[in-house]
């Protein structure tokens, strides 16, 4: 078999074709062998035709910093997704301790929708508010039916009785949490659209940094996206996590060019 040199592609070049391949899959998830067909047909012909914005598509995204949490009482952070002056959704936490008869703590976070809105959990009868990873779907594919009006994010007791004996329990996704995020799924003049909120958390406090929505009615939306097509991390670009779950799943974009065996693709080849 002969050996062919691999020639490395240009970061820009490099560059366009991962956010292509995000824009490609989040319209083509059900179809993974169309997807890879377009890629290979692409750069198989030379052509960077493919290789530009859908047009109209617009991620709304705004920065914040919000915090809730305070010691022995509620506390409430409303979330306005796509800044009409109407909150989408509530964070709701709670803290009680007391040192009567020992040593007793309860604290928790909850995420709950306003009506007709519904916010992704682990599963969709009694699962947990998802924490989601940057990059991760939100609004297709396995995810689709896991949406409720409210889920559990983050809970914790410790019971500690005058003689010793104590007790510690927690559950939740959003236990020690920094910049994961929660997707939401809402309602623009009768139409669906789906969001998230970039939020560090532990039970019974949170700080929101920021949230976006995408303006496309039932478009879904990668958690993370901004504006520019790029996953945030905290307050830094970055598209290295995106680039990672595309490079599991479809391998190196020069290789799928080349085949397993080194010989350049074309469709119906």
């Amino acid at each position: 078999m002969k050996t062919r040199t691999v020639v490395p592609l240009c970061t820009h070049l490099d560059r366009q074709l991962g956010r292509y391949v995000a824009a490609a899959e989040a319209t083509t998830r059900t179809s993974p062998d169309l997807f890879t067909a377009t890629v290979i047909c692409s750069l198989g012909l030379g052509s960077l035709a493919l290789f530009t914005p859908i047009a109209g598509a617009e991620i709304v995204y705004t920065p914040t910093n919000q915090s809730i949490g305070k010691q022995n009482g509620f506390s409430t952070l409303p979330i306005d997704l796509n800044n009409d002056g109407i909150a989408d959704l509530n964070l709701s936490a709670y803290n009680f301790t007391s040192f009567s008869s020992g040593f007793h703590h309860f604290a928790s976070l909850e995420a709950v929708a306003k009506p007709g809105n519904m916010i992704l959990a682990t599963s969709h009868l009694a699962g947990f508010a998802a924490a989601d990873f940057p990059g991760e779907m939100i609004g297709a594919g396995g995810v689709a039916g896991r949406f409720k009006a409210d889920g559990l994010m983050a809970k914790s007791t410790i019971t500690t009785d005058g003689g010793g004996s104590s007790f510690h329990s927690q559950a939740g996704q959003w236990l020690k949490t920094k910049d994961r995020y929660l997707g939401v799924k809402f309602s623009i003049s009768g139409e669906v659209h789906y969001g998230w909120a970039r939020i560090s958390a532990n039970p019974g406090n949170a700080n929101l940094t920021g949230y976006a929505y995408e303006t496309i009615a039932n478009k879904p939306i990668l958690a993370g996206a901004t504006e520019d097509s790029q996953l945030q991390s905290g307050t830094d670009a970055s598209e290295s996590a995106l680039r990672n779950r595309l490079k599991r799943r479809y391998g190196n974009l020069g290789a799928l060019a080349r085949g397993a065996d080194g010989t350049v693709r074309q469709p119906n080849q």
